[in-house]
């Protein structure tokens, strides 16, 4: 079944309105919402709203607060969130670092309690639609475990990088695990077993099974020892720089609330030589792009690319949706 983008983002922010948000809020969680399932992300588009709304119900999100400046540091920024919605914060955050690169080159908003800010890639897009080099990341509830460990004690934090291109922006989006939780909850609602191991069952089997690493919350990292040491660095970092929770203090709740993220921003017009920087840029991926391939690989593609694709497909002939979870947001 799909939907026509303009119904769905409708129905979105028809519920929102009715869950208690101004227009103007309503509007910009809509539009990531709707626009995560326009570019194939459905785990944190469709799929994600009824249990947002969830979320909103049980009162974590604070949907009347506003982001305040804490303290200033030249080209760097503290930023409380105050509990508001993670996808609104996040906008702010990301614009307000790219203003602060747009006067000094580079840009960094370091934000606190905050809330989920759905699908990462949004803010890296963000960055690079306005000239910037982006770079952001969230912290998380505990699961993945150390390397050699058998309990959950660092969060599944993604990292994401954009790099602007007229031809198309490069904007990597990675979670910490072989595959994302919002990935294998897909697998798991279309009755598939990931591609290979993702993760540990409660027995510390590695396994496929997206069901037994979503009952274990014990995700394989990347890398295994590699994405590890990276999941701990970043969940540091956000402290440091922000001033908010970690992961083990994330961990002692019962909900993934009040955490910790980090946007940059560098500002390419700012450079030398930046007329020069898109043609070896796109020199890069021709490169990269002539490959001998794979035996069952028609191409590959640069970060991005595909989402480019997605995006041309599900404009023109709708987006895929759950008819199930598309029934449960025209209920709500």
């Amino acid at each position: 079944m799909r939907v026509i983008y303009e119904q769905m983002f409708q129905e979105f922010n028809r519920v929102l309105l009715k869950n208690g948000f101004s227009m103007e809020k309503a509007q910009v969680c809509a539009r990531i919402f709707t626009e995560n399932s326009r570019d194939g992300v459905y785990s944190h588009g469709l799929n994600s709203f009824p249990s947002f709304i969830l979320s909103l119900q049980k009162g974590t999100i604070d949907i009347s607060s506003q982001p305040v400046k804490v303290e200033a540091f030249g080209a760097m920024e503290r930023w409380d969130a105050k509990y508001g919605p993670g996808m609104i914060n996040a906008t702010f955050a990301m614009n307000r670092a790219v203003e602060l690169a747009k006067e000094n080159g580079i840009g960094c908003v370091a934000l606190k309690n905050s809330n989920h800010w759905m699908r990462g890639a949004t803010y890296g897009w963000q960055a690079a639609d306005s000239g910037c080099v982006g770079l952001c990341w969230t912290t998380a509830l505990p699961a993945i475990p150390p390397w050699g460990g058998k309990e959950a004690k660092l969060g599944n934090n993604p990292i994401v990088f954009s790099i602007p291109r007229e031809g198309g922006h490069v904007v990597l989006d990675i979670a910490i695990s072989q595959f994302s939780y919002g990935k294998m909850r897909t697998y798991q609602l279309n009755n598939e077993m990931l591609p290979m191991n993702g993760g540990y069952d409660t027995e510390g089997n590695l396994t496929n099974d997206p069901g037994k690493i979503l009952e274990s919350r014990l995700a394989l990292p990347i890398g295994y020892w590699k994405g590890a040491g990276l999941a701990l660095v970043i969940d540091l970092i956000s402290m440091v720089l922000s001033g908010g929770r970690c992961v083990s203090e994330l961990g002692k709740q019962e909900t993934e609330h009040g955490i910790s993220q980090v946007f940059t921003a560098f500002d390419l017009s700012r450079l030398p030589g930046h007329s020069e920087m898109s043609e070896r840029i796109n020199q890069v991926l021709d490169d990269f792009h002539d490959t001998e391939l794979l035996d069952g690989f028609d191409r590959v593609r640069y970060p991005g690319e595909g989402t480019s694709h997605m995006r041309k497909e599900n404009m023109e002939k709708g987006i895929p949706v759950v008819e199930s979870i598309w029934n449960q947001v025209l209920a709500l």
